[in-house]
């Protein structure tokens, strides 16, 4: 989601303001904080976001797992260097 937001220069709140997910879900998924996506939150992803082939949702998937695993090494090396 980051990167879908970043490519447009969206803010959670511009997210929140375009869908009928709640502030609350939207801080949730963009933080890596659920385990799973409702039904719900994907089709309105897939529609605010315009997705129209699986295979976006793969590169998305890859990008964010990208983003998240560079995150996760950035605190461990802060951890360290403290």
């Amino acid at each position: 989601m980051r990167v879908l937001l970043a490519e447009r220069e969206w803010e959670q709140k511009d997210l929140a303001e375009r869908t009928t997910l709640s502030a609350r879900t939207i801080s949730e998924l963009y933080n890596n904080k659920t385990k799973s996506y409702t039904k719900h939150a994907i089709d309105e992803l897939v529609n605010v976001f315009d997705i129209k082939d699986m295979n976006e949702l793969d590169e998305i998937k890859a990008a964010f797992e990208q983003v998240i695993e560079q995150t996760k090494q950035t605190n461990t090396d802060h951890r360290t260097d403290n």
